[in-house]
């Protein structure tokens, strides 16, 4: 990554085997750097080595050296790119001042093919919003908001669930209520009816009534045993029903997992993403041969001669009659310019050709992407479906064995109650009727009492969990509010990013063209441009310009309209402003200005005047002639003066 340049003033630059460049040797100072020379001194090789070194795009080398280099030294770090030509290969090493090199190609590498600037040129509201906003990762915007979309979906399930577990605390409180009343009861009849045995013994004077008690012992342990039993076969079954359950969603979940899928997915989509930039590359590539071709046209144009005497009036025939032809840039021959545009046509309908891919390609990298989160998921469901599983069977193994311990017991005391009803047998005689009757009648009380009491402790058991899940509902909502929240500042991001953008071209333009004073132009300005099905994010950014007749009328106009000069600072303010919203300069404190002599020097001087206010180190190329224009206090270069 780039970094400041805290208390540089001085940075050395040395460029070999560049462009057209064997050596140059130069110091930048902080400010303004302008450098003279006339079309063709290897002004933009210079810039165009420079820039590399800063991490823009790799300079081309000198094309009759094998190597060629360039070197930065800032706070005594050495930045540098080191070109090989070795059999017909290429090879470069580098170590730039940053790794950002699209943005410093958008917005720091302003020569004469920057994007932006050709992009005015070309007045393609897609693609002027795509370079400005080329920083901006909207994929990734896009793969968080799908992300955070389906956490809030899991959170308001939890919480919808909550609802309907507190839902049912009312009618789980009123019937505790209702079997503490009926416990209550139970306890009352049964001091009542001990009341009543305890008068019946005194009057038993004398009688042995120890085998009845023992026989009441045994039979109350029979029956609290038995209800534990029953209690734990319960438990045993519920476990059961929950294992046979676990074991369908098991069946479910694992039945069509690939363990290769996501490992496969994520290959797919890095394969996709870097189609995707290979495609983009190929884009700009064919574009630019787009530009070069229709400038070819352009500037092709037939000089007819004077007709004074008759042999300039033939000259002048074979002018007239000769077929347009100029030279074609990609084979190297002459041809017409009827081929040249045809080549054109094909090469636009490439470049169409290759968005509608691009489009196509993004399209299934979300739905890969969205395919991989839900084999994450379930592999996560899987695991815990597993944990479930192993501990439901330890828990079963753990109720059998209580169980069998549990019936031991039973069985042991049946054994004991058998024995202690034959010795009650003998005494019964002697036993009042009543006596037994009310044994018998406490001995169910006491069974009753007990199904009551356990019946209370499910519910309160229940209620406590209910309670205890319920009770991170507070951080839940609190998390879901949270959820929303950044739900709406990734859609807003985007969005405010664009706006700010704008704010900031608009801004920018309104000051430079005030500054320069443009006598027939009142305002350049950029729109938003959002499509009818579009969610806020706009297609494109639409340039406006508004004219003033000689009558001061106020009309808006195309930029086509706009001399060659007013175009060259559109595009670069256009570029300035990406430079100031995307903070380029924390990362990157250069701009790199050069192929602007349309600009009257003049203007030239009041506009890098306004660019050094917003960079520590500005570039700028300039004719000789125009050495008058710049103050004496910057720092001005010849091109002839740093070749060595």
């Amino acid at each position: 990554m780039g970094q400041r340049l805290a208390n540089e003033s001085e940075i050395p630059v040395t460029v070999e085997n560049i462009g057209g460049i064997e050596r140059a040797s130069l110091v930048l100072h902080d400010g303004i750097n302008v450098f003279y020379g006339e079309n063709a001194s290897n002004r933009s090789s210079l810039f165009s080595a420079i820039a590399g070194a800063l991490g823009a795009r790799v300079p081309e080398p000198k094309t009759d050296a094998d190597e060629g280099r360039v070197k930065l030294v800032v706070n005594d770090e050495e930045y540098t790119v080191e070109i090989d030509r070795t059999d017909g290969t290429t090879t470069v090493q580098s170590r730039t001042l940053t790794d950002q090199t699209d943005i410093c190609d958008q917005f720091v590498r302003l020569l004469e093919d920057n994007p932006l600037r050709e992009s005015v040129e070309r007045m393609d509201e897609t693609e002027l919003y795509e370079q400005l906003m080329k920083p901006v990762d909207t994929d990734q915007i896009d793969v968080e908001i799908k992300q955070v979309k389906r956490d809030r979906a899991e959170t308001e399930e939890t919480l919808q669930h909550y609802d309907e577990l507190e839902k049912r605390l009312p009618e789980l409180r009123s019937k505790r209520s209702e079997l503490r009343n009926n416990l209550d009861d139970v306890v009352e009849t049964i001091e009542e009816t001990r009341a009543e045995i305890e008068s019946l013994d005194d009057e038993r004077d004398g009688r042995d009534d120890d085998v009845l008690e023992q026989l009441e012992a045994r039979r109350s342990d029979y029956r609290d045993v038995a209800n534990t039993v029953e209690t734990q076969r319960q438990v045993l079954e519920s476990y059961r029903d929950e294992i046979k359950t676990v074991e369908s969603d098991l069946k479910d979940k694992t039945g069509d997992v690939d363990p290769k899928d996501e490992t496969e997915l994520e290959a797919r989509i890095d394969d996709l993403r870097s189609r995707k930039r290979t495609i983009d590359s190929t884009i700009q590539l064919l574009q630019t041969i787009v530009d070069a071709s229709r400038k070819t046209l352009s500037r092709d144009e037939i000089t007819l001669p004077k007709a004074d005497d008759a042999d300039d009036a033939e000259h002048l025939t074979d002018a007239l009659h000769r077929d347009d032809e100029v030279d074609c840039l990609m084979c190297g021959g002459t041809v017409t310019e009827d081929v040249i545009n045809e080549q054109v046509k094909h090469l636009q309908d490439a470049v169409a050709e290759k968005r509608r891919t691009r489009d196509d390609i993004e399209n299934e990298i979300d739905e890969l992407q969205t395919t991989l989160q839900r084999r994450r998921e379930q592999k996560r469901d899987i695991k815990r479906l597993r944990e479930r599983m192993r501990t439901l069977k330890n828990e079963i193994e753990g109720t059998k064995s209580t169980i069998d311990q549990l019936e031991s017991q039973q069985r042991d005391l049946e054994s004991e109650i058998e024995s202690l009803e034959a010795k009650a047998a003998d005494v019964e005689d002697e036993t009042d009727n009543a006596y037994v009757e009310l044994h018998e009648r406490v001995n169910e009380l006491t069974y009753e009492r007990g199904q009551i009491e356990s019946q209370i402790e499910d519910i309160e058991a229940k209620i406590e969990d209910i309670t205890e899940t319920v009770s991170d509902r507070e951080s839940l909502e609190t998390g879901y509010d949270e959820l929303n929240d950044r739900l709406e500042q990734l859609r807003t991001r985007i969005y405010d990013i664009e706006c700010e953008t704008v704010d900031t071209i608009n801004t920018v333009m309104a000051e430079v063209i005030d500054e320069l004073a443009y006598d027939n132009i009142k305002r350049v300005w950029v729109e938003r441009k959002v499509g009818e099905y579009t969610t806020g994010r706009a297609d494109g950014f639409v340039l406006h310009v508004v004219r003033t007749t000689e009558d001061g009328q106020a009309y808006e106009d195309t930029i086509r309209t706009l001399s060659t000069s007013e175009r060259e600072v559109i595009g670069i303010v256009l570029a300035v402003a990406g430079y100031i919203v995307h903070d380029v300069r924390e990362s990157i404190p250069f701009i790199l200005l050069d192929a602007i002599e349309s600009i009257d020097a003049e203007r030239t001087n009041k506009l890098t005047s306004y660019l050094s206010e917003h960079t520590d180190y500005l570039l700028v190329t300039a004719h000789p002639e125009d050495s008058g224009a710049f103050p004496d206090g910057i720092r001005q270069l010849h091109i002839e003066d740093v070749l060595v």
